[in-house]
């Protein structure tokens, strides 16, 4: 039995030495610079300076910001009073639009109504299979036809 793993271990001991037999091939590596002021390639100026430029355009803008007064530069432009004031307008109308919705398709559908929020209106009428819907603000008037 130890005969026959020693036969076995035999073809993997000549490739091992086979190989190590072999002439060893090498060349010296050569440090050739990207740069051309160093001596690189010339065609290597462009993207160089089009990385640079790149590097740049960030300086730039914060040269732009460090140059802005404190007033200018106020990341809350937004007046908070402004800000609440369209908050509330865009609560009051979503729950406006969820009443109409529910009177025109809820479960005790109305033939007409109106519905009234400031200057604008909203009314709508059941019209021979689909609902007619009538938002004016006062200003100007846009009907839509909904499916009923």
């Amino acid at each position: 039995m130890r005969a026959l793993q020693r036969v076995r271990g035999l073809p993997a001991m000549a490739i091992v030495v086979a190989a190590l037999t072999q002439p060893v091939v090498a060349s010296e590596l050569v440090y050739t610079p990207v740069n051309p002021s160093f001596g690189g390639a010339p065609a290597n100026s462009i993207w160089l300076n089009q990385n640079a430029d790149i590097g740049n355009s960030f300086k730039r803008k914060k040269d732009r910001v460090e140059k802005l007064t404190a007033e200018e530069f106020n990341p809350f432009k937004r007046d908070p009073i402004a800000d609440f004031s369209a908050s509330l307008q865009s609560r009051l109308l979503s729950e406006m639009s969820d009443k109409i919705v529910t009177a025109i398709y809820g479960t005790n559908k109305q033939n007409s109504g109106t519905f009234i929020a400031g200057s604008s209106t909203v009314s709508f009428v059941r019209s021979g299979g689909s609902v007619i819907l009538t938002i004016s603000d006062g200003i100007k008037t846009t009907q839509i036809a909904l499916p009923e």
